[in-house]
């Protein structure tokens, strides 16, 4: 069998190569390649510009603020596997514990000016230091002539992101904990979920899409993202309709109403623990894709 795969090998390097084509890099949303756009659409599309570069120049001096005249920066954030440490399937009563609030009061501290996340950052480490930058090292490893993945500011990097579930696991984890406290306790968690939903908003294009980034870093960040499923998913996690309203047991059983579409679904089920909400989740998506207009 070795033999046989070396020979493959050996035949394929034999083989002659082609260039079949090449990826060229989407251009930034700019002043100028808006000139191309329909009349009627580019004040929509300027004036998205213009509040996203507001954006950027709010953010960077909020962070410039938090550090006294000529005091050292902290080092950058560590890298890591950010979802992993925002569980989203643990028992409602688990986001009330003191490990889950300690990731909670780090998210609140690493939330930028402008409402979102970065992305690849461990939020179950030390909160945000002032002036610590909002971004890990998100730089490439095999850097290359060319690289269209390289930032104008190696210091200024996915500020601000959906992409690797980015912004969308923070919202849903801070969700979870500001649930169980519906007091003054939890007021913290409800403000800062309720900024980055507005980050959402106001980080998507006039035509519904989103940037992988905003404010607008420039290059392909700045091309419709449909990586992470945000455009599908969105911050519920599941589709429905505005104006529906639910009801779930401890054990795995729900129910829900949408007056929209004039249906009432019960699911009865003996499921409980953590993996109640996979098959909450999976019931609700198959029942509205099932929906026919």
């Amino acid at each position: 069998m070795r033999r046989l795969i070396l020979s493959l090998v050996l035949a394929g390097s034999c083989a002659e190569a082609a260039v079949v084509g090449t990826s060229s890099p989407p251009p930034s949303l700019s002043a100028a390649r808006l000139e191309s756009v329909p009349a009627e659409q580019r004040s929509r599309w300027s004036a998205y510009l213009a509040r996203s570069e507001a954006q950027m120049r709010a953010d960077r001096a909020a962070l410039a603020a938090e550090l006294p005249a000529g005091a050292p920066r902290p080092p950058q954030p560590p890298e890591g596997k950010g979802a992993a440490t925002m569980p989203l399937n643990r028992d409602a009563g688990w986001y009330a514990s003191p490990a889950a609030r300690h990731v909670a009061d780090v998210i609140v501290s690493f939330q930028t000016p402008a409402g979102g996340w970065s992305k690849n950052e461990p939020r179950d480490g030390a909160v945000r230091l002032p002036g610590q930058n909002y971004a890990a090292n998100d730089l490439s490893r095999f850097p290359s002539p060319g690289d269209f993945d390289a930032p104008h500011d190696v210091h200024w990097n996915y500020v601000g992101t959906i992409d690797n579930d980015a912004t969308t696991t923070e919202l849903r984890f801070l969700a979870r904990v500001a649930a169980q406290f519906p007091g003054a306790e939890g007021d913290l968690y409800r403000a800062s979920f309720l900024r980055g939903v507005e980050y959402l908003l106001a980080a998507q294009f006039p035509n519904g899409g989103w940037p992988q980034v905003w404010p607008l870093q420039g290059g392909y960040h700045d091309a419709i993202t449909f990586n992470d499923m945000l455009i599908s998913k969105g911050v519920a996690g599941v589709p429905g309709t505005p104006g529906e309203f639910m009801w779930s047991g401890a054990q795995g059983t729900m129910f829900w109403v949408d007056p929209k579409e004039e249906m009432v679904v019960v699911f009865l089920a003996n499921t409980p623990g953590p993996v109640r909400r996979h098959y909450r989740e999976l019931v609700k998506t198959l029942v509205e894709q099932a929906i026919a207009d």
